[in-house]
């Protein structure tokens, strides 16, 4: 596997996004700042062809064998197979419309829809399902990204094995992945409770932003391995057995608690289990705040003698809330959401891509924003990477 730490001869872009940075491999990037020779996909083109706009690869596969640090792969709509894993460092994979390019289990199958172990890399706007997929988006290099993706109806037939939508993990020893601006649902074994699949895990150091996650047979969000030093702000997590699981155990190179968990701005409604819980191993630096937690089985249990500050206990009065999906999950008027988020840790735009107010609503939608995820037919905007 290629090192998630880039090269000496690397130069550190720093792109402040709540005090994470991406690191950019400098040394990929011409002197105008602009990759040359990308490579493009497209369901019509042949693993023969170059791989140019003229004549495209048929499969992701292909073009992350081709690709080289710097380089975007621009994927065409249409239906790809999974089961393969990216390895290049600095490269961006794009789904030129958003959910566009969907990833599905190829005809003999595969546990994971995208294994990616690439530092520095993006994977935009994709769409990923299928019932025998373990893990849909499973990333692993540092500074890497997930971003705009719809990954739902994965890991049905999971029977005491672990899974989920969308995975930043640090097996591996990568740090500070993102996971932001995607809508997972419908992970797992249908009309069950399980411990060990989940919308969003993550087990390393990093940031979870403005993401939807729901009707999930585990957490919405699930912390565990070696998580720590984590900002999770503007999510909306419902209709899973547990809104958010914090904490940390059975530890891959850290050893240490889920600690300095900056836990603001989110939306945990109607929960089966609990909605925000603390357990395993976590630390006493950990901060919730402003958080808007009502309608679950338990709204809150934290350890170490912790409190939730700023927390509303209010039905978050969504335009139309519908439980399996489909609803508009913007703040209607009159939601105690509206405003009464922290500006200190809030994305500069919502899940739909449009800007935040002065005053930050609570949740993964502002209450101007257009609605989204759940809410289609409108697509989101991607929003700037600073």
């Amino acid at each position: 596997m290629m090192s998630p730490t880039p090269s000496r001869r690397s130069l550190l872009v720093a792109l402040s996004i709540l005090g994470v940075a991406i690191a950019l491999p400098a040394s990929a990037l011409p002197s105008n700042g602009r990759a040359a020779g990308d490579l493009f996909v497209a369901e019509g083109g042949s693993d023969g062809n170059p791989g140019t706009r003229e004549a495209p690869f048929r499969t992701i596969a292909k073009a992350a064998a081709a690709a080289r640090p710097g380089m975007t792969v621009h994927v065409a709509p249409g239906v790809y197979p999974g089961g393969f894993k990216t390895t290049a460092d600095g490269v961006t994979y794009r789904s030129d419309v958003p959910w566009g390019a969907r990833i599905e289990p190829p005809p003999g199958g595969a546990d994971i829809a995208w294994e990616n172990r690439g530092a520095s890399v993006v994977i935009d706007g994709f769409e990923v399902s299928g019932a025998m997929f373990r893990i849909g988006l499973y990333t692993t290099g540092s500074d890497s990204v997930v971003q705009n993706a719809r990954v739902h109806d994965l890991g049905t037939f999971l029977n005491g094995r672990g899974g989920a939508g969308i995975y930043g993990d640090g097996y591996y020893g990568g740090m500070n992945i993102t996971l932001r601006n995607n809508e997972v649902f419908r992970i797992g074994p249908p009309n069950t409770k399980s411990r060990l699949v989940h919308g969003l895990y993550h087990s390393t150091t990093g940031l979870i932003a403005n993401n939807l996650a729901h009707n999930n047979a585990g957490a919405g969000i699930h912390l565990w391995h070696d998580a720590r030093d984590l900002v999770i702000v503007n999510n909306t997590l419902f209709q899973n057995h547990i809104g958010a699981w914090i904490g940390a155990n059975e530890h891959y190179r850290h050893q240490g608690p889920a600690d300095r968990i900056t836990f603001a701005n989110n939306i945990v409604y109607d929960n089966r289990g609990y909605g925000i819980v603390e357990g395993g191993e976590t630390g006493t630096n950990n901060r919730y705040m402003t958080n808007l937690v009502f309608g679950n089985g338990t709204d809150i249990r934290l350890q170490n003698g912790l409190t939730a500050t700023g927390t509303i206990t209010a039905d978050p009065g969504f335009l139309r809330y519908a439980p399996d999906g489909g609803g508009d999950y913007r703040p209607g008027p009159g939601s105690p959401a509206i405003g009464a988020g922290t500006v200190a840790v809030a994305p500069p735009s919502d899940l739909s891509g449009g800007p935040q107010d002065a005053a930050v609503d609570i949740g993964a939608f502002a209450h101007r924003g257009a609605p989204v995820g759940a809410t289609a037919p409108a697509l989101p905007k991607r929003p700037s990477s600073g």
